[in-house]
């Protein structure tokens, strides 16, 4: 439950439920939509890697591979983003270029 007494969430690394909550809101909502924009796509990475290695290790580390699967390809495709960069389409592209048009 998101906004009741109670978070059905789990506890991860030593943090409350909340903050694990909070934490994965967060890189799931916000840096997803900064590399959707292109912006600061390999910073807005990290949090989202983080997020997937934790659950593929600690959430789902003793699942079947057919549970780890998803966030296994979601961590392949963030690794590749994160190594690539947001591309020429992007709003790093163009305030790269307008910086070097003055």
């Amino acid at each position: 439950m998101l906004f009741g007494d109670t978070i059905q969430f789990p506890s991860v690394l030593g943090m409350s439920p909340f903050v694990s909550l909070a934490l994965a809101v967060f890189a799931q909502v916000v840096c997803s939509i900064l590399i959707l924009i292109g912006l600061s796509t390999r910073l807005a990475t990290i949090p989202l890697i983080i997020t997937m290695l934790v659950a593929v290790i600690f959430i789902h580390g003793g699942d079947p591979f057919a549970k780890q699967e998803l966030g296994l390809h979601y961590l392949m495709v963030y690794v590749t983003f994160f190594m690539l960069g947001s591309g020429k389409y992007s709003v790093d592209a163009v305030m790269k270029n307008y910086s070097m048009a003055k």
